[in-house]
């Protein structure tokens, strides 16, 4: 009930005071020991004029490792940092506005520990390990668009994706997420449209080791070599 309570306060907040992110951009970067890099490049609209923005942070019990440093586009050679605040049991990233300005683009980066650590993983199917990764917009009015891309460390690659929200509406349709390579890395990028306060984006998928992949694939190859020799020799044991 008090939750309850707390969403509809944030949604008359958020809605009188106009706040309106156009393009909320995510990079996610995970590594074998737990240390993950997260990268926020946002376009933000600040028609009241505020002082401060509040984001949402859905990292769980994951803890920031080193402080928040954010600049702005027009400014950035100046490094500001912001701050983990807790506000009824829920948790924020706050930065400081330019209030003069009515559209604002910043870049926020931070390194958090225990977010997913792939060593103390236990290894699924096939040698599969299987991540979810949840944004819930907990404090803007409106996310126009938002995009989450997540890089796997390198000798790594998605195996399957097993659910996302937005869903993919037919099998014929454009999923709303679609693979890729950067930098050497492998990784998936998740794209939504219109996330209003309260809605939310989710992706799971599952991922694996390009070695673990690379045998399979052997294995497969090997396993129709041997099939077509011994049906071969089925046949001309036939033919005599």
């Amino acid at each position: 009930m008090i939750k309850l309570i707390y969403i509809l306060v944030m949604v008359f907040f958020a809605s009188a005071s106009g706040q309106v992110i156009n393009h909320f951009k995510e990079k996610i970067y995970l590594s074998e020991n737990g240390k993950t890099e997260v990268n926020w490049e946002i376009e933000y609209i600040n028609e009241s004029h505020a002082e401060r923005l509040l984001l949402p942070w859905n990292f769980n019990d994951a803890k920031l490792s080193d402080e928040i440093e954010y600049s702005y586009e027009k400014d950035k050679g100046k490094e500001l940092k912001g701050e983990l605040v807790n506000i009824n049991s829920n948790y924020f990233v706050s930065v400081l506005l330019d209030s003069t300005q009515t559209r604002l683009k910043l870049e926020i980066e931070f390194e958090i520990e225990d977010f997913f650590n792939i060593s103390e993983q236990k290894k699924k199917d096939f040698g599969n390990y299987s991540i979810k990764v949840v944004f819930a917009n907990s404090c803007v009015a409106r996310i126009k668009k938002y995009e989450s891309s997540i890089f796997l460390p390198e000798k790594y690659l998605v195996s399957a994706v097993t659910e996302s929200l937005p869903e993919q509406k037919s099998e014929e349709s454009i999923p709303p997420y679609k693979l890729f390579r950067e930098n050497g890395k492998n990784g998936i990028k998740l794209t939504a449209e219109e996330v209003k306060l309260g809605g939310n984006t989710l992706l799971e998928f599952k991922f694996k080791s390009e070695e673990k992949s690379n045998i399979f694939l052997i294995i497969l190859i090997v396993s129709g070599i041997l099939y077509l020799v011994f049906f071969r020799d089925i046949l001309k044991s036939g033919k005599k």
